[in-house]
């Protein structure tokens, strides 16, 4: 049962939807919640750092482009490399 002064509603939360894990009511500021919203944030911070990990161990420079060089370009809408185009210039930023 849900204690009756947990307000998760979007009034009290302030999000769209998203419930709050964290308890709106005065008595549930004690010890032992600040204890849960420590170790709440804890892991929070170690998956963090563990998506990062994975994201940065698969993750490769882009290769250099050449002035002359043929390359595919990607249709924003269709997200398909389905344009094959010639490299004009490179400037300073991949363009």
């Amino acid at each position: 049962m849900q204690h009756p002064y947990i307000c998760r509603s979007v009034s009290h939360t302030g999000s769209d939807g998203l419930c709050s894990c964290v308890p709106s009511h005065q008595e549930f500021f004690s010890k032992a919640w600040q204890a849960r919203t420590v170790n709440c944030d804890c892991r929070a911070a170690a998956r963090t750092e563990q998506v990062k990990h994975q994201f940065y161990s698969y993750a490769r420079h882009l290769a250099k482009l050449i002035v002359s060089q043929h390359v595919r370009i990607q249709a924003p809408t269709s997200h398909r490399c389905d344009r094959v185009r010639v490299v004009m210039g490179c400037g300073r930023f991949r363009e």
